[in-house]
């Protein structure tokens, strides 16, 4: 009686997205700081143990909207647990109307786009950022500049009508002309969305101990201007509408998930790095998310490096404080949306 009184209570606050973080990669890319983990069988089935555990705890029983699922990269998973924790929360959630997965061109097979599809996933994000052997190997990417088409081709024969593609500019030795091919390349395979995002030297990465180190010399600022503004100008030719600072779609395929963390909307975060922005977090459960990712000895390391401190929060209210700083979070977060604050 009481779970079906919750239910109803959940029910009548309205929708919310889902983030899972899945941090497996085959590689570290040189200029990469999210926190990864190497695709080892253990942690693997630790982790995907531990993101159950976490959702059965912390699940809100809202209606979802959004799923998105990021790494890391998901696809590295293989099929059974990917199918596993897929199958999962599908379970959990029902259908929703966009539900992402993140992929790498090297390691989409044909096996895990029908996993994915099975699933419920209707959209999937390739981390493509160029199509030009040069620039990926200064960014220590795996795949070759042959996977990315490979891999939108072989995601359309399994089903997908939603596909978007990451590219990079700002590479050093990329030149202008360069990025305008990428981008070219991309418009051809018919992706209805692409996120175009400049390079960053976060600390801590290899590609920043190069560039510190005169081994890498970064792209002059006015180039990547000038690529910025060329990225504007070719996207908006080939009918794509910029919807933030660095994502453009065709008409009505703009990020769903996106909006609702530009917007400041509730999401419920799951996994080592993810972040949450509900009204109904507390203390307590904080508490016993912490525990359920120290429950085996093999996920000391998750918390320690990645998930101690990751989860942010919304205050619920009564503090004027976190009324403040949720105001600017929105107005900060508006700014970087084509339609303002």
């Amino acid at each position: 009686m009481e779970h079906a009184k919750q239910e109803k209570m959940a029910e009548s606050k309205g929708p919310i997205g889902w983030y899972v973080h899945l941090p497996f990669c085959r590689t570290k890319c040189g200029y990469c700081d999210f926190y990864s983990l190497p695709t080892l069988p253990h942690l693997i089935d630790d982790l995907i143990g531990a993101i159950t555990r976490e959702i059965e705890l912390r699940d809100p029983l809202r209606a979802v909207e959004t799923i998105f699922v990021g790494g890391g990269t998901p696809t590295e998973l293989p099929g059974e647990a990917l199918q596993h924790l897929l199958g999962y929360i599908s379970a959990r959630t029902g259908p929703v109307g966009e539900w992402t997965v993140e992929a790498n061109p090297s390691s989409t097979t044909d096996l895990k786009l029908a996993v994915l599809q099975t699933a419920g996933v209707n959209r999937i994000s390739f981390g493509a950022q160029s199509f030009h052997e040069d620039d990926l190997r200064v960014l220590e990417r795996i795949h070759d500049p042959v996977h990315i088409g490979e891999s939108v081709r072989a995601a359309r024969s399994a089903g997908f009508e939603n596909v978007n593609l990451d590219l990079i500019y700002g590479i050093p030795g990329q030149s202008v002309a360069r990025w305008r091919e990428t981008l070219a390349r991309a418009i051809d395979l018919g992706a209805e969305h692409l996120s175009c995002y400049a390079l960053m030297y976060e600390d801590g990465t290899a590609l920043t101990r190069l560039k510190r180190d005169g081994k890498v010399a970064p792209c002059d600022e006015d180039i990547e201007a000038e690529m910025f503004d060329v990225t504007i100008e070719t996207l908006r030719d080939a009918d794509y509408q910029q919807y933030e600072i660095s994502n453009f779609a065709r008409d009505g395929r703009e990020c769903r998930a996106n909006i609702i963390y530009w917007e400041n909307r509730e999401y419920l975060g799951v996994g080592p790095s993810a972040v949450s922005v509900p009204q109904w977090r507390t203390a307590k459960e904080h508490s016993r998310r912490s525990q359920v990712l120290r429950m085996d000895g093999g996920l000391a390391r998750v918390d320690r490096r990645g998930a101690r401190n990751a989860f942010r929060t919304r205050a619920g209210g009564g503090d004027g404080g976190a009324d403040a700083a949720t105001d600017a979070r929105n107005r900060f977060e508006g700014f970087r949306a084509a339609n303002g604050v």
